[in-house]
Formats: C-alpha cells, sequence, structure tokens
C-alpha cells in the first residue's frame, strides 16, 4: 500500500517525538493528522503539515477528540496508522503516591493509549482494511527506576496492551509494536536534566551508562516508528523495540529513594536480634 494514499493519527504531536514523528510520516508522503495539547505547539506543528495534514488541539484524556482525529484522517484517506506518543511525567515513590496524581497521570500515561488503541482498531474494522499500531512505551517499561513508580507502571501495560492488541487483531490484519526509547533529547528530558543540581553532571551520567554513549535525539525514535508503520514491517507484530543505544541491555546504576537510604541506614545501626 502507498503511504501517499492513506493517513496517520500521531498523539502528542507538537514537540519531541512525536513532533519527530510527524516530519518522518510527512517525509515517507502519508497524510498525518495530530493532536497536540499545547496550541502553540500545535500551530507550530500545522505549519509543518501544510496541505498534507491538519492538528487538532485538545486532550488525549479526551475520547471524543479521539474519535474526531479517527473521522479528519479518514476524510482525507484510509486510516493505515496510529501512533500512541502523548505522556506526562510525574516523580515519586509508591510510598508517597496519592489518589489524585496517579490518577490523573495514568489518564494520559496508560488509558489514553487503550483508548486511542480502541478508535484505531474500530476504525480499521469498519474500513474492513489492515492497520498498524505503534505505542511509544520506554524502558521504563523493562526495568525499575527510583522515584518513578506510576511512569513504570504505565509503561509496564503499554507493552502489555501492545501484546494484546497483535493477538486479538492479528487474524483481521491489524498489527501493534511499540518502540521503547531511553533518554531522548525531548522537552521531558529537559525539565528532568534542569530540575538536578548540576544538570551537565545529570548529562553526562546519563550518557555514560548508555553503551553508545550519547542521548538519542528524537527523529532517531522517529525512523523507528515510520518503519513499523510501513509495509517493510508487514510481518511484525507484538513486539516492543529497545530504541536505547543499548540502554536495556546494560548494568546501569541507579540511585535509590532518599527516604529508603535513610531508612536502611537506621536499621543496620540496630543490633540484630536474638531470639530466644
Amino acid at each position: 500500500m502507498s503511504s501517499r494514499n492513506v493517513s496517520v493519527v500521531v498523539t502528542g504531536c507538537g514537540a519531541g517525538i512525536g513532533e519527530a514523528t510527524l516530519r518522518c510520516l510527512l517525509q515517507a508522503g502519508y497524510y498525518v493528522v495530530g493532536i497536540e495539547r499545547e496550541p502553540a505547539l500545535g500551530r507550530r506543528a500545522e505549519t509543518l503539515l501544510n496541505d498534507r495534514g491538519r492538528v487538532l488541539i485538545g486532550d488525549v484524556k479526551d475520547r471524543n477528540l479521539l474519535s474526531q482525529a479517527a473521522t479528519h484522517a479518514r476524510k482525507a484517506a484510509p486510516l493505515h496508522g496510529w501512533v500512541n506518543n502523548a505522556a506526562i511525567e510525574a516523580l515519586g515513590a509508591l510510598h508517597e503516591l496519592e489518589p489524585p496524581g496517579l490518577e490523573a497521570q495514568l489518564a494520559v500515561d496508560l488509558l489514553a493509549f487503550i483508548w486511542g488503541s480502541q478508535v484505531a482498531v474500530r476504525t480499521f474494522m469498519d474500513q474492513r482494511s489492515a492497520g498498524s499500531i505503534v505505542n511509544v512505551s520506554s524502558v521504563h517499561g523493562r526495568r525499575g527506576y527510583p522515584d518513578w513508580a506510576t511512569y513504570d507502571i504505565a509503561k509496564g501495560g503499554i507493552d502489555a496492551l501492545t501484546r494484546y492488541i497483535a493477538v486479538e487483531y492479528g487474524p483481521a490484519g491489524i498489527r501493534a509494536n511499540g518502540v521503547a526509547p531511553g533518554s531522548v533529547r525531548t522537552q521531558m528530558h529537559k525539565r528532568f536534566v534542569d530540575a538536578t543540581p548540576d544538570p551537565a553532571a545529570t548529562e553526562h551520567d546519563m550518557a555514560g551508562v548508555i553503551p553508545l554513549r550519547r542521548i538519542a535525539d528524537p527523529d532517531e525514535i522517529g525512523k523507528v516508528i515510520t518503519f513499523l508503520l510501513s509495509d517493510s514491517a508487514s510481518y511484525l507484530t507484538g513486539q516492543t523495540i529497545a530504541v536505547d543505544g543499548g540502554t536495556s541491555v546494560a548494568g546501569g546504576v541507579f540511585q535509590p529513594h532518599e527516604d529508603l537510604l535513610a531508612r536502611y541506614a537506621s536499621l543496620s545501626r540496630q543490633p540484630a536480634r536474638e531470639d530466644a
């Protein structure tokens, strides 16, 4: 199937991996409908699209907006692909979590992936066509990181969602795959690094645990997403591919939560208990 005759929806298209994916898809000839929460970023993305797509401004938590994106895409060309990318980050260990923060993050980082995938699957089935879903996961889906409880949980759920879709809807010609980036030069990455006491040292240390010894550029992820949507990946489904410079196969060192370090130190100072 020629990419010039089909459409793709990309969530969180205004910056980072989403914007890079939009650019890669345009270069490949797809018609692209983007979803972006920030109006300024959405307007900038729409200037890139010209007459080869449009951007809807809104939140991926809005299921009606997801349906509208599919409708707009189908008006231009049959829907061929859906990229669930939009995400938010919030640090916190499990013992610190409270319901409002947990539910707000899961609504974007996991539930929106479920509802977006549902819209895509329903559209493919309504069209009686094959289709491809790509979920942007993370190394957090396969490794645990201190202070990232909700994010780790969400990304693990995304990997499970990807496998499920591949098995359930494979007989209908629907494929589902994921990409699991490590450190990527996105706004999220910049906010995290800038919030540390020594951003330059943090960046150096982050690159130091990556076998390729550098942070990825967003377009390096966007190119893999574009490949997974294409007919070149026609027999690839149910996989989450680590696009992480080797991070997930290396033994990085991560600092435990400070509260746990303090608790361990206090326990280690206590005399050993002698059972009667």
